[in-house]
């Protein structure tokens, strides 16, 4: 690849440029570690769990952790670390966090530009020992099971430690040594799927209880948060939608103190006065309009992911203003109170309409919606609510406001009520979104986006899939067919793990992580699903 390492030192010069970092990464150490986010850079550094992660390996005395993400044209094929160049082939263990099921072809792709083979009983004890987490592990991690060596299975910051006590103990005798592989098998939330020995009896995912928040380690101007402070303000959401994983999989929640939080934030090491605030569950934060309040009164401005509109009064948008927020995300998931009712989602048209009331009178002029189709139970009347209540925000906002939708297609997640559910074939997920796009575009003042019907497909397939779907991957990813012929040619398999319906006898991929009581209290929770479904 001529001219590429010129090209790619270049460009990591211009990423670390970028940075303010407080994780010293020293240049050699007894363990090498790769960690690597199948994502783009600036996707990458706007995780928490992923800088925390680095942070945690780099304070190992033991341990040198050097990054590496998917690179952009034309250096998305070089398996390079961002901070000395070196081939992911040349470290003793290369850690994959994977937040996103369609990164799966990304990972396989890194594996395989590292000149290693991409199954890992193929691969021999010269080979690094390729280890994955990230939240899909806690969800199912089937798919990638035939390329990983090693899952660290929950919340990766309680995990590292036990993890590097074993790796450093066998480091001189083998980390892919039987007495190695044997000590890691004897954790409860580390999965070995090639192992002969290993049986996939049930795993403990590991919590993370901690009294300390999550904070950056690294700011850059190159992260979709410019140059912003990150931080927790909790854990898990306690809303219990039934199509939301992380509604599920961080139970039971958990909010860090507000006393903490101002510490942390207005005595950050960036000196950072731009603060943004993290959490599944950030509008529920039960102090947050007085941590806002005080992080403004401090002079800084405000970040803040996709907010709840029952949470937003004429007082919390005056905060906002004041923090700098110039355009809120805001998401209604669907447009009747029948459908609201069917997902748990719990919010009225009244709050809806007050919230938005509230953003009208305020300097806020871009608003994102995020709604859904493809629901259990949805009709058309439940589409055209979508239309009739986007034709009420229109007339409440002001006239010079930005207003963006965005349609995503129901996808049954691993561990939610809504994994029983079927998904809605690909050609009527087209004619969904096409009414709803044509007829919301005849209001002339909304943005509407459009996704890929197919690459929700393949989302789907990813995330309910198994040890066949991991091989339908690898397929694609060494070129041996396209998606629409592996779709094609496996008709049968895709139809039962996403389009079948399924019943309390279905055997899922993922139950060896799930206890049976949480499966009953699942299922209970579809039913109550179903019974509103029943209710005309």
């Amino acid at each position: 690849m001529p001219g590429y390492s010129t090209n790619f030192k270049f460009y990591s010069e211009k990423i670390k440029a970028s940075e303010t970092s407080i994780v010293p990464v020293k240049k050699e150490a007894l363990l090498k570690i790769a960690l690597v986010f199948p994502n783009q850079y600036a996707v990458a550094i706007s995780n928490l769990g992923f800088q925390e992660v680095f942070r945690q390996l780099n304070a190992h005395p033991g341990v040198v952790c050097e990054r590496c993400f998917l690179y952009p044209p034309p250096l998305q094929n070089l398996p390079l670390t961002l901070e000395s160049g070196r081939n992911l082939h040349e470290f003793d263990i290369i850690a994959f966090s994977v937040s996103f099921e369609l990164d799966y072809p990304n990972l396989l792709q890194i594996i395989q530009n590292s000149q290693l083979e991409l199954f890992a009983h193929k691969r021999d004890d010269r080979d690094p020992l390729i280890i994955c987490g990230g939240v899909i592990s806690m969800l199912n991690p089937l798919p990638l099971a035939p390329f990983i060596d090693v899952f660290l299975i929950g919340e990766a910051e309680t995990l590292v430690g036990d993890f590097l006590r074993v790796m450093l103990q066998y480091k001189n005798q083998g980390l892919k040594s039987t007495a190695c592989l044997d000590s890691l098998k004897q954790h409860p939330s580390f999965w070995l799927p090639n192992d002969p020995g290993e049986k996939k009896a049930k795993i403990i995912i590991t919590r993370d209880r901690r009294a300390e928040p999550i904070q950056s380690s690294v700011i850059s101007s190159l992260s979709h948060f410019k140059n912003m402070h990150l931080i927790e303000v909790g854990r898990a959401c306690g809303r219990g939608c039934r199509f939301c994983a992380a509604g599920f999989v961080y139970r039971p929640i958990h909010f860090f103190p507000v006393e903490i939080l101002l510490d942390r934030v207005l005595n950050n090491p960036f000196e950072a006065k731009r603060a943004g605030l993290i959490g599944s569950a950030l509008s529920d934060y039960p102090d947050l309009e007085l941590l806002c309040g005080r992080l403004v009164e401090n002079n800084f401005e405000l970040g803040l992911s996709s907010f709840r509109l029952d949470a937003i009064s004429p007082d919390f948008v005056n905060i906002l203003e004041k923090g700098g927020i110039k355009s809120l995300t805001l998401a209604p998931e669907a447009g009747s109170q029948r459908l609201r009712n069917i997902i748990h989602k719990q919010l009225t048209e009244e709050q809806i309409f007050s919230a938005i009331e509230a953003i009208s009178k305020s300097s806020i002029r871009s608003l994102k919606f995020y709604f859904m189709t493809g629901f259990p139970g949805e009709s058309q009347d439940d589409l055209d609510a979508i239309v009739q209540l986007m034709q009420q925000i229109v007339k409440i906002v002001r006239s010079d406001s930005k207003i963006s939708l965005s349609f995503n297609t129901c996808i049954p997640k691993p561990g939610t009520p809504f994994q029983w559910s079927p998904m809605t074939e690909e050609k009527l997920i087209d004619q969904k979104r096409n009414y709803l796009i044509n007829e919301l575009r005849k209001m002339k003042r909304i943005d509407v986006g459009r996704k890929s019907a197919r690459e929700e497909i393949l989302q789907a397939l990813f995330s309910a899939g198994n040890i066949e779907t991991g091989r339908l991957i690898a397929e694609y990813v060494t070129g041996k067919a396209s998606w629409h012929q592996l779709l094609k040619a496996n008709q049968e398999l895709v139809t039962q793990l996403i389009f079948h319906p399924k019943d309390l006898e279905t055997a899922f991929p993922w139950d060896f992580l799930i206890t049976d009581e949480q499966r009953k209290v699942l299922w209970k929770n579809w039913e109550k699903a179903n019974m509103l479904l029943a209710v005309k």
